[in-house]
């Protein structure tokens, strides 16, 4: 088993699917439905309803229940995510991660220089990870970096980011299925898309273009608004003509400033 398959499994005991452009072994992920895009009013033919499904909430209201518990030195000890799963973190001497347990019992160990998989029986798994790197920071974000430096990063609002080397996010699927692609040409993002391939825009010069399923060009188009990913992996639509900008959280929650 490859690490980027193990980093599928990993996703799968947390209840979350890492989704990539390879296809992980039967049983491991299942296939996650992805609604149609909607407007905030219902419709489907608005510029806006073209950016995904719109679930409006107050700025200061955080809607997923994710829980953070922390250990007597302040490190990540347990995060348990909205669905009702979790992940037990523990610590060696040295401070560094050494043991991730599943809701299940499983768990990834730490085995000198490499990580070892276990089932909830204690049975060891053949599964090993050598220069893979798995964390947890600060946040209780639960990342897995792969050696080519590509991360995976399971967030504790359930939202599943993909970065690449650079750390650019080039995927994001949300807590309640929605799957949002992004693409970068010497860092600047020049094309969104939806997994399931009903839609896509595409920064042509300066102007953003709506391409359909078939990749054919729309009549609608965004010139002076503008589209962007801020770090955290909030997604922000501009409005020129009312200066009105609408964020869209790694908990799928989308608010309006």
């Amino acid at each position: 088993m490859s690490a980027r398959e193990v980093s599928g499994l990993q996703d799968d005991l947390l209840g979350t699917t890492y989704l990539s452009d390879m296809e992980l072994p039967a049983g491991l992920c299942s296939d996650v439905p992805t609604p149609k895009p909607l407007s905030a009013d219902g419709s489907k033919d608005s510029t806006l309803s073209q950016f995904g499904k719109l679930t409006l909430c107050d700025s200061a209201v955080t809607t997923n229940n994710a829980h953070v518990e922390r250990n007597l030195s302040g490190k990540v000890s347990r995060v348990v995510y909205p669905n009702g799963d979790s992940k037990s973190f523990e610590y060696g001497p040295d401070g560094l991660l050494n043991k991730i347990e599943y809701k299940d019992g499983s768990c990834f160990t730490k085995k000198g220089s490499s990580w070892v998989l276990y089932d909830h029986y204690g049975r060891k798994q053949d599964v090993t990870l050598g220069k893979d790197k798995i964390d947890v920071d600060s946040d209780g974000n639960f990342i897995f970096l792969f050696n080519d430096g590509d991360r995976n990063i399971s967030t504790p609002s359930g939202a599943v980011l993909t970065k690449d080397k650079n750390g650019s996010i080039t995927q994001i699927a949300y807590p309640k299925g929605e799957i949002k692609e992004f693409k970068y040409v010497d860092g600047k993002l020049v094309e969104y898309r939806s997994k399931d391939g009903l839609f896509s825009w595409k920064l042509d010069g300066d102007t953003w273009n709506l391409y359909d399923e078939h990749g054919a060009r729309t009549r609608e188009t965004l010139g002076k608004d503008r589209v962007w990913l801020e770090k955290d992996g909030t997604f922000v639509f501009y409005d020129a003509s009312t200066g009105q900008l609408t964020k869209t959280r790694t908990d799928g929650c989308t608010v309006k400033e």
